[in-house]
C-alpha cells in the first residue's frame, strides 16, 4: 500500500486535534489503520488514540524551566531538539511501514515561515519513503465572520503551500457551528477565493476600514495572481462531509491511485497464473 503521511497544520483552536480524531475514527470504520502522532510538545490533552507523542521526548514545560525561554521560544527549542534527535522521529515512523500516519502539529506559524523545522521534518519523512501532504485548517466561525481575517488566513495558507512545496488541502473547519448563518451554497466565493465578488459585496466592504480598503483590494488582487488557494468545508457532525474530506486527502496523497494500481497488478498476476 505504501507509506503516506499528512501534516495537520493551522492556528491554535482551529480544530486540528478534532480533525485528527474524526479522520482516525472514519478510517477505522472503513477498515483502515490510521496512526496519529502528537507533535505538539505543549499539548495538554487530545481525544484521539495516539500512536506516538513528542512529549515522551520533550515538553515545553521542561524547556521553560531549564532554558528560561518564553512559550513560543520554548516550542521552537523543543521542535529543534526533536529534529536534532532525529532517531526518535525515525523510530516513530518506522513502526508503520504500510499504514497511514497523521501528524498533529503545533499551531505556531513560525514553524513554517522563518525557520526550517517543518521542511526538515518533511525531508526526514520523504527519506523514509513517505508520500507527504499538508492539511491546513482554518476556523470558519472566525474567517467567515470578517473578510479581513479571511484575507489574513488565506495569506497564511498560501505561505504554507509555497514554503513546504508538498500536496496541500485547505479546510474550513467547524462548519457545524457556522452552517446556520453561512450555508455552504452561500459561501462559494469564500471556498474558491473569488476576490472580485468578495470585495464587490457591500457587506464585506463595510467590514474593511475605509483607509485600508485600497490596501486590502491590492492584497486581494495579488492573491489572484497566485490562484493556488481554495477551501474545502468540513462539518465533523456530517458523515458525508467527513467522507468527502477524507477522500480528498486520499487523492492528494495518491492513496487511491496506489490502491488501484496494486489491484490491477494483482489481477494481472492472477490472470498470468491462470494462463500457465
Amino acid at each position: 500500500m505504501g507509506k503516506h503521511c499528512q501534516l495537520v497544520m493551522g492556528p491554535a483552536g482551529s480544530g486540528k486535534s478534532t480533525y485528527c480524531r474524526v479522520m482516525q475514527e472514519h478510517g477505522r470504520q472503513l477498515g483502515r489503520t490510521i496512526h496519529v502522532l502528537n507533535m505538539d510538545p505543549a499539548c495538554e490533552e487530545f481525544k484521539y488514540q495516539a500512536s506516538g507523542d513528542i512529549r515522551e521526548l520533550i515538553t515545553v514545560d521542561e524547556v521553560l524551566d531549564e532554558q528560561l525561554l518564553g512559550p513560543n521560544g520554548g516550542l521552537v527549542y523543543a521542535m529543534e531538539y526533536m529534529l536534532e534527535n532525529n532517531v526518535w522521529l525515525e523510530d516513530q515512523i518506522d513502526d508503520f511501514a504500510d499504514d497511514f500516519i497523521i501528524m498533529d502539529l503545533p499551531g505556531q506559524i513560525e514553524l513554517f515561515t522563518h525557520i526550517q523545522i517543518l521542511p526538515k521534518m518533511i525531508q526526514t519523512l520523504q527519506s523514509q519513503g513517505y508520500i507527504v501532504g499538508g492539511v491546513y485548517l482554518m476556523d470558519s466561525s472566525i474567517v467567515l465572520a470578517d473578510v479581513n481575517k479571511y484575507i489574513a488566513s488565506t495569506i497564511s495558507c498560501l505561505s504554507a503551500m509555497m514554503l513546504l512545496e508538498i500536496p496541500h488541502v485547505n479546510i474550513l473547519s467547524k462548519m457545524d457551528l457556522t452552517k446556520r448563518f453561512a450555508p455552504i451554497d452561500e459561501i462559494t466565493e469564500y471556498l474558491t477565493c473569488d476576490w472580485e465578488r468578495l470585495l464587490a459585496d457591500p457587506r464585506r466592504q463595510a467590514e474593511i476600514p475605509p483607509r485600508l480598503f485600497s490596501l486590502t483590494a491590492s492584497i486581494g488582487h495579488l492573491l489572484d495572481q497566485f490562484p493556488l488557494v481554495s477551501y474545502h468545508p468540513l462539518d465533523v457532525t456530517d458523515l458525508n462531509s467527513v467522507s468527502s474530506a477524507f477522500s480528498l486527502v486520499d487523492r492528494i496523497l495518491q492513496y487511491e491511485d496506489e490502491d488501484e494500481g496494486r489491484e490491477v497488478k494483482e489481477r494481472e498476476e492472477q490472470e498470468q497464473e491462470d494462463d500457465e
